[in-house]
Parts: C-alpha cells; structure tokens; sequence
C-alpha cells in the first residue's frame, strides 16, 4: 500500500512540474507563482496550494 501511494505521489510530482513548465512567465505570475518556485510548489498537495487548482 505504501508502495502505491509513493508511486502515485511522485507521478503527480511530476506532472505538476511538466505542466507548469509548459506556462509563460505571465502565465505562472498570474496564478502567483515564480518560475523558480516550481519544484517547491509541487511538492505541496494540490489541495493545500490554492494557487494551482484548475492548473495542474
């Protein structure tokens, strides 16, 4: 079970990173975030980050 949710956790870590590389620099600062802030930002659980529901 742990295993899983590890797995499942760092895919969506992933693809919180891809998606939001993918956004201009106006994009992300309008959603109040900076470019070098994506790694640390996706590490945080989409529910808790207001900033990137509807994002990612």
């Amino acid at each position: 079970m742990k295993i899983t949710k590890s797995y499942t956790k760092r895919k969506q870590y992933r693809r919180t990173i891809e998606e939001l590389r993918r956004l201009t620099d106006q994009e992300l600062n309008d959603i109040g975030i900076n470019r070098g802030d994506i790694h640390s930002i996706a590490r945080m659980d989409s529910d808790m980050n207001t900033n990137l529901r509807g994002w990612v």
